[in-house]
């Protein structure tokens, strides 16, 4: 049995195709986000727990006094794909610090694109060590240093920037976000090592003296 199509209709009809396997395929990849949110669950208080989004899902809990969202970025041939860790917070300023050697992709195009229009400014910290590791910006660099000037800020960083793929933490306009990249189901999907990483988060903006947000 053959299909008798005008010419005009077979451009809608390639079309309909393309759309059809666009929704099949980010249906599938949302099921499989979800259920990898899904095993790290246990990381959170119990009974904190839910997922959020349509498009982009979080996993919305509470660890340590703070309410976290977390997020899987698959990679693809043009990213690496990250894991993503956030939460609203209560801070006096806006900084950032990048792994050096990780360009301005994922969740740093914004704060780079505000370093490149002058509102974030690169600046130091005055750790030798954490210096030459990270490239750090800020609105106002005496308040990063000053921020950082004891020592248990700058092990608590210390202790975020060894965990393995740790690629940047932001602090902007009462979130902070942190990204571990690339993309390793073998540790982003692990409750321990989830666990761990927002336990390093809540021991660093504490020790800054950054206090759980709430949503605006």
């Amino acid at each position: 049995m053959t299909l008798d199509l005008p010419p005009e209709a077979l451009p809608l009809l390639g079309l309909a195709t393309v759309l059809v396997a666009t929704v099949a395929f980010l249906i599938l990849g949302l099921r499989g986000s979800v259920g990898s949110l899904r095993k790290v669950e246990p990381a959170f208080d119990p009974g904190s727990t839910r997922i959020s989004g349509v498009l982009v899902r979080w996993l919305e809990g509470r660890s340590r006094g703070f309410g976290f969202r977390y997020r899987l970025q698959p990679s693809t041939n043009n990213s690496p794909g990250a894991a993503l860790l956030a939460a609203h917070v209560v801070a006096a300023f806006d900084w950032k610090a990048v792994e050096v050697g990780h360009g301005p992709q994922l969740l740093n195009l914004g704060t780079f694109a505000l370093v490149q229009l002058g509102l974030l400014h690169d600046a130091e910290i005055g750790d030798p060590d954490l210096d030459r590791r990270l490239r750090f910006a800020a609105t106002s660099e005496m308040e990063l240093v000053v921020a950082f000037g004891g020592d248990s800020p700058r092990a608590a960083l210390r202790q975020l920037a060894d965990a393995v793929n740790f690629h940047s933490i932001v602090v902007h306009r009462g979130s902070c976000r942190v990204q571990w990249s690339p993309r390793d189901a073998s540790l982003d999907d692990s409750p321990d090592v989830v666990r761990e990483r927002m336990a390093r988060v809540a021991e660093l903006l504490t020790s800054l003296g950054v206090s759980p947000g709430f949503p605006s």
